[in-house]
C-alpha cells in the first residue's frame, strides 16, 4: 500500500524488497518450483524479464538497514489463507522484516476476506496472496495497477506507471514494442519497491514418444494449440 504511511516513502518500500528472500522462500517451501517475477500475466515468456537481475533487487539485508537509518515501522501484513504454503510463506516473510528492523503483525485472513480487500481502497501495508483472476494483460494492469483502476492494489498515484500502462496497450497487435514497454512496467513496479511474486507457478506436461505438435500456450486461456496436437 505505497499511498498512506509508512509505504509512501520509496526507501521504505525498497528496504522491505532487500530485506526478502524469494529464493529461499521457493526452495524451502514450494520445492524449488516456480520462478521470481513482477507478477503480470504475459503472452509469451519473452516478456518476462531475466531472472539474475530481478534477484539482485531481493536479499541484501544491510542495505535494507541502511535505508532504514534506525527507523522501525509497524506494518500489518495480511496473509490470505489459501493453505499451509502461503502461511508459511508469510511467517518466512514475518521473520526476514523483522530481523532488519520492521516491526511486522501477521495476520491470517480467510478467502472471502481476501477478495473483499482487493475490491475495497486499499487497508493493509502489504498483503500476501494469489493474483486476481485475469484474461491477459491488459485486463490486470489496468485493473490492478493503474491509479484509475477498479482495485488499484498499490493504492498509487504514479503517473508514470499510468502512461506506460497506457502506452502498451495503444499497440494493439505489435507484440514486440509491447514486450518491450510491459518490461518497462514490470522493471518500474520492481525498482520501487511496488510489487512483487516470489512463486509464479509452471505447468508441468507428462508426453509420450509419438506425441507431436504439442506446444502448450496457456497465456489467455488460449487453447487453440490443441489444434496442432497429433500422434
Amino acid at each position: 500500500n505505497s499511498g498512506e504511511d509508512p509505504f509512501n516513502d520509496a526507501s521504505l518500500r525498497r528496504a522491505l524488497i532487500k530485506s526478502l528472500d524469494p529464493v529461499s522462500y521457493r526452495k524451502e517451501i514450494w520445492n524449488g518450483k516456480g520462478f521470481l517475477g513482477a507478477g503480470i500475466p504475459v503472452v509469451s515468456s519473452s516478456g518476462l524479464l531475466g531472472n539474475p537481475w530481478i534477484e539482485d533487487l531481493f536479499h541484501k539485508p544491510e542495505e535494507a538497514r541502511q535505508l532504514l537509518d534506525g527507523r522501525s515501522p509497524q506494518i500489518n501484513l495480511l496473509v490470505a489463507d489459501f493453505g499451509l504454503l502461503y502461511l508459511e510463506l508469510g511467517h518466512k516473510v514475518e521473520q526476514d522484516l523483522r530481523a532488519v528492523g520492521f516491526s511486522p503483525i501477521m495476520k491470517a485472513v480467510s478467502p472471502l476476506k481476501y477478495a473483499e480487500l482487493l475490491q475495497e481502497s486499499a487497508t493493509y501495508h502489504v498483503l500476501i496472496g494469489p493474483v486476481p483472476p485475469t484474461s491477459g494483460p491488459n485486463g490486470y494492469l489496468y485493473s490492478a495497477y493503474h491509479s484509475l483502476g477498479k482495485w488499484n492494489l498499490l493504492n498509487h498515484s504514479n503517473t508514470m506507471l499510468d502512461e506506460l500502462i497506457e502506452e502498451q496497450s495503444s499497440l494493439g497487435f505489435d507484440s514486440a514494442s509491447r514486450g518491450e514497454l510491459i518490461k518497462s512496467i514490470q522493471r518500474l513496479l520492481l525498482e520501487e519497491g511496488y510489487v512483487f511474486s516470489p512463486v509464479n507457478q509452471t505447468t508441468t506436461w507428462l508426453l509420450q514418444d509419438n506425441v507431436r505438435g504439442f506446444a502448450p500456450n496457456e497465456a489467455a486461456s488460449e487453447y487453440f494449440y490443441w489444434a496442432k496436437l497429433w500422434l
